[in-house]
This record gives C-alpha cells, structure tokens and sequence, in this order.
C-alpha cells in the first residue's frame, strides 16, 4: 500500500500494465545514496525511497520507475518501429490511468 505520504502527492499505490498488477512501495531509507527510487520487474513493484526527498523529486523518480516499467512489460527495446512503440506507450499509459489506486 502506497503510504500517506505518496497518495497526497498524486502517487498511486498499485495499477496493472499489461495485466500485471504494479505495487508501488515507500521505502524510507536506502544505503545506496544517490537513488530515490528502482523497478523491481520480478517483484512487480516500484520503490521509492524517501527519507530526505522533497515531494518534487519523489514524483519526478515515480515518472522514471513507471517508465522503466513500461518498457520492461512491453517489451520496448525489441521494437523499432516508431508506430509500435507509441501504439504499445499509449495503450499502457491509459491502462495505468485507468487503474492506478
């Protein structure tokens, strides 16, 4: 469940991409300094660190997560084709719209 914190800045706590259920994680501390945040695609989840990150940055490294996980589900790196991409970026896009809680 997506803490308090997260849900007030617009932050989902869950949402599917391509029938995959994504949790998304506040995770207060990291002793890797310099991340606020990873892709886990084995777990299905996004964890944001965030002990000392302003609400900015923590959406700002949400977007980037929600982007690796995009590509990871739809399997972006193996399509070279400008159209595909987009049709696949588009249709997961709406499809977190549509079911982020």
């Amino acid at each position: 469940m997506s803490s308090s914190r997260l849900s007030a800045i617009g932050i989902p706590s869950h949402f599917k991409v391509l029938h995959h259920t994504i949790h998304v994680k506040e995770i207060p501390n990291l002793p890797d300094v310099g991340r606020e945040g990873d892709y886990d695609s084995d777990l299905n989840e996004i964890r944001l660190f965030t002990l000392g990150v302003c609400d900015d940055v923590l959406k700002h490294a949400f977007y980037h997560e929600l982007i690796h996980c995009f590509e990871n589900k739809g399997n972006i790196v193996e399509i070279s084709s400008e159209e595909a991409r987009c049709d696949i970026l588009g249709g997961l896009l709406a499809q977190y719209m549509d079911t982020k809680r």
